[in-house]
C-alpha cells in the first residue's frame, strides 16, 4: 500500500507519476506518461489511485466532467494490467472511439509489447485474436461485445479488466437497454473481472454503483476553468464553472454580417484579438463544410503549414481537396467524413496552435474527446475537448421564445439566460448557443428531443 506519509508530502502541489513506481509500474511507463501528460496526476486521478486503489482491483465508478482526467484513469488501469501480462477490454459505445482508442494504445505503447486489438461492427479482423485472448487491451464496441457474449459466455475468461467509458450511455433512450444489457452480462459472469466505469455526471449515481458493486467517485469540479455565458450585443456574459462567479467582458466584435457574431465574427474576434483558439460546434456534417467555405473568405490567418505540407502527401479525395483549402486560412473542419488520418492530422495541428478554428460536429469531437493534452495556464486535463479554446456553439434555427412575463427583468442578462435554459430542458429542449437576444428573450435552440 503507498504510505500516507508520501501522499501528504505531495497533496499541496499534486501527486507526481513517478510515485506510481510504488504500484508496480516501470519507468518506462511512466516516461511515457511525463511526456505525454506532464509530471503530475490530476486530482481525480490520485483520487482514484490512492484513495480508492484503483491499482489494488477494487470496482470504481467516476462521475466527473469532459476534462477533468478520468479517462486517463482507464488508460493507467488498462496498461497496469497489460504490463503484469494480464487482459483487458476497453468498450466504447461508438466506432469512430474504438478506432481513436485502439490506435491511440498503439501509438503508445506498442513500442513496449503491448498489443493492443479492435473489435466493432465494421472491423472483425482480430476477432479470432479476441477468442483467442492474443491481446493486451481489446477495445470494444458496446453492441459488438454483447453479441460476442452471445456466442461466447466463456469470453470474460481470462479478462481481469473492464472499462466501461462513456457509462452515461445507460441513460439514452435508444442504446441504454443493451448496455445495460451488456453490464448484467458482466455481472453474472463466473470470471468476475475488475470494474471501472468512467461517466459524466449523472443522478442515481448511488444506485448504479450499488448495482455494480463499485466504490463511487464523483468530481464536479474541472482542472481548467469553464466559462459558461451568452454573447449579446457585443458583451459575453458568463458564470464560471468551479467558482460560480458570474461577470462579463466586452467583444469589440465588427458589424457586418451580424448573423454570425455568435460564432463566426466571435471566433474570428477571439483569434485576432486575443490569438485565442475556438471551437464551433454545428448540426451536421454538411454546415461544417458550409460555414468553413464562408468563414475562409472572413479571415487572413497565418497558414496551417505543417499540417498542409503532411496533408499533401494524402490520398487524393474530396476532403484533401477541402482541408487544404481551408488550412491555407489556419482553418478547419472535423466531421465524420473525414478519413481517420485527416481527422488525426487536425487534431494534432489543433493541438500545436496551427489551426485557429475549428468547426465540427458534437458526434465528431463531443463523445470521443479527441483534443487531449492541452494545457493552460499551468493546468492540463488529460481528456476532452481543449480547454485552451473558446466553444462557440452556431445556434440553429429553432427558437423558444419565453412569455412576456416570465422574467425578472431586474435579473443580469447571465441569470435570465440559465432561467431560460432552466424552462427549456423542463420542456425538453437542449441548448447549443451561446447566444441570447435578451431584448425578445429568444433563445436558439437545438432540435427538440
Amino acid at each position: 500500500m503507498f504510505p500516507a506519509k508520501a501522499i501528504a508530502k505531495e497533496s499541496s502541489r499534486g501527486i507526481p507519476f513517478d510515485i506510481l513506481r510504488a504500484y508496480g509500474i516501470g519507468d518506462d511507463i511512466i516516461d511515457i506518461w511525463k511526456k505525454s501528460y506532464g509530471e503530475f496526476l490530476l486530482p481525480i486521478q490520485e483520487k482514484a489511485i490512492v484513495k480508492h486503489n484503483i491499482l489494488g482491483g477494487r470496482n470504481l465508478i467516476i462521475f466527473a466532467p469532459t476534462s477533468s482526467g478520468k479517462t486517463l484513469v482507464g488508460e493507467i488501469v488498462s496498461v497496469h494490467y497489460a504490463m503484469a501480462k494480464e487482459r483487458a477490454l476497453y468498450l466504447v459505445p461508438m466506432k469512430a472511439l474504438a478506432e481513436e482508442k485502439y490506435h491511440h494504445f498503439n501509438d503508445m505503447y506498442g513500442q513496449l509489447g503491448i498489443k493492443a486489438i479492435i473489435s466493432t461492427h465494421d472491423r472483425k479482423e482480430y476477432d479470432q485474436d479476441l477468442e483467442r485472448k492474443e491481446f493486451h487491451i481489446g477495445v470494444v464496441v458496446f453492441e459488438k461485445l454483447n453479441a460476442l457474449l452471445v456466442k461466447n459466455p466463456n469470453l470474460l475468461e481470462g479478462i481481469g479488466l473492464v472499462v466501461i467509458d462513456e457509462l452515461q450511455m445507460m441513460g439514452d433512450d435508444t442504446r441504454g437497454a443493451g448496455l445495460e444489457l451488456l453490464l448484467t452480462k458482466i455481472l453474472a459472469s463466473p470470471f468476475r473481472p475488475q470494474l471501472l466505469g468512467l461517466s459524466a455526471v449523472l443522478g442515481d449515481a448511488e444506485d448504479l454503483a450499488r448495482w455494480l458493486k463499485a466504490e463511487l467517485l464523483i468530481d464536479t469540479r474541472r482542472p481548467v476553468e469553464l466559462r459558461k455565458g451568452i454573447l449579446s450585443r457585443n458583451v459575453f456574459s458568463y458564470l464560471e464553472h468551479n467558482s460560480g462567479m458570474e461577470s462579463e467582458e466586452e467583444w469589440r466584435l465588427a458589424e457586418e454580417n451580424k448573423e454570425e457574431l455568435s460564432s463566426l465574427q466571435g471566433a474570428r474576434y477571439l483569434a485576432e484579438t486575443h490569438a485565442e483558439q475556438s471551437i464551433i460546434f454545428l448540426a451536421d456534417k454538411l454546415a461544417t463544410e458550409t460555414l468553413g467555405e464562408k468563414l475562409k473568405d472572413m479571415v487572413e490567418f497565418p497558414a496551417a503549414s505543417g499540417a498542409v505540407e503532411e496533408l499533401k502527401s494524402f490520398e487524393d479525395s474530396y476532403s484533401k481537396d477541402l482541408l487544404l483549402s481551408l488550412l491555407s486560412k489556419g482553418i478547419a473542419i472535423h466531421n465524420a467524413d473525414l478519413s481517420w488520418e485527416e481527422r488525426d492530422l487536425v487534431e494534432r495541428y489543433f493541438r500545436q496552435g496551427e489551426i485557429k478554428i475549428l468547426l465540427s460536429t458534437w458526434e465528431s469531437t463531443c463523445r470521443p474527446k479527441m483534443f487531449s493534452s492541452l494545457r493552460k495556464n499551468g493546468a492540463r486535463p488529460s481528456t476532452g475537448i481543449s480547454s485552451r479554446c473558446r466553444t462557440l456553439p452556431r445556434p440553429s434555427t429553432k427558437t423558444w421564445v419565453a412569455e412576456p412575463d416570465a422574467l425578472d427583468l431586474s435579473m443580469s442578462s447571465a441569470e435570465r439566460f440559465w432561467l431560460l435554459l432552466h424552462r427549456s430542458k423542463k420542456r425538453r429542449f437542449t441548448t447549443i448557443t451561446s447566444k441570447v437576444d435578451s431584448r425578445n428573450c429568444a433563445l436558439p435552440l437545438k432540435t427538440k428531443i
